[in-house]
């Protein structure tokens, strides 16, 4: 597994700050072509490059689609500590005072 670069040209903070402020199309500039074709994608397990387990390739919402049945079916989420679930509490309390005026 190779590492993740992380400077000004792969955030691309000034692409992003002219795309999404016009047609928010990434696809035809010319940083992503060069980032896409260095491999800059990664579509992990869902990606046409893997195959899951049956050796089905299906479509990849089919795949997208499976895959979330089987992360809800399988996935348990422990509890909020009593200080977190305070925390948001007051963090709910104060942005509904924000919004509303009270």
């Amino acid at each position: 597994m190779k590492g993740c670069r992380v400077d000004d040209d792969t955030l691309a903070y000034e692409v992003m700050s002219r795309v999404i402020s016009t047609d928010g199309m990434f696809l035809s500039e010319e940083h992503t072509v060069r980032h896409a074709r260095g491999g800059a994608i990664w579509t992990g397990s869902l990606g046409t490059g893997s195959l899951p387990d049956d050796g089905n390739p299906g479509d990849i919402v089919t795949r997208a689609s499976t895959r979330v049945k089987e992360i809800l079916g399988t996935h348990d989420v422990e509890p909020l500590s009593e200080s977190v679930s305070q925390q948001l509490d007051e963090i709910r309390k104060a942005a509904h005072c924000g919004l509303l005026g009270g």
